[in-house]
């Protein structure tokens, strides 16, 4: 019974507690140096990712503690853009914010693995044909399996086939995608 009683006394003060944090809210639209909205840009408030903007480059946070408050806005390919502001208790602070095109974007590697890694790492023989290369192997033969034997190194191809079932890398079977399309 006391149990049960300290559970509810603890949780009654708590309760108790949270009530009496002021809180205000934040709205705003983010938009770039064009005046063009910027979709998903994170919204972070005191080093926590709060939000994300939507389509149209606006959003909405609420339930934020009153006072001085720090915001942080980064999207991918702009400079972060950090702003103070005074969130005052029951009303809601518009803010507009610009982004300025960072120039340019690091290379982003995506991986059906558990961990990152770049083309150099990847235990497997990897081979990139630009469309230069492939422009030239066709003026020479328009054939796609002569193209990837003259280009890709080690790549043993038959003829006379309609897919590249039978060709072998080093012994091992080949997955030839293009544009990501097996």
């Amino acid at each position: 019974m006391n149990r049960c009683f300290l559970v509810l006394f603890f949780s009654l003060i708590i309760l108790q507690l949270q009530a009496q944090v002021k809180s205000g809210s934040v709205k705003g639209i983010v938009h770039t140096a064009k005046g063009e909205a910027l979709p998903h840009a994170t919204i972070s408030i005191q080093k926590k990712a709060v939000t994300m903007t939507d389509s149209t480059g606006k959003f909405v946070v609420s339930n934020i503690q009153t006072g001085r408050q720090e915001i942080v806005i980064t999207a991918a390919g702009y400079s972060a853009n950090t702003l103070t502001i005074h969130v005052q208790e029951g009303k809601e602070t518009d803010i507009n914010i610009t982004m300025e095109a960072d120039g340019f974007m690091n290379e982003v590697v995506v991986t059906a693995g558990r961990k990152v890694e770049s083309i150099k790492e990847v235990p497997s023989s990897v081979t990139i044909l630009q469309a230069k290369q492939i422009r030239e192997q066709i003026a020479i033969n328009p054939n796609m399996t002569s193209i990837l034997g003259n280009t890709v190194p080690g790549l043993g191809t038959h003829t006379n086939k309609a897919t590249n079932a039978g060709q072998t890398l080093r012994g091992r079977a080949v997955l030839v995608l293009i544009d990501g399309i097996p």
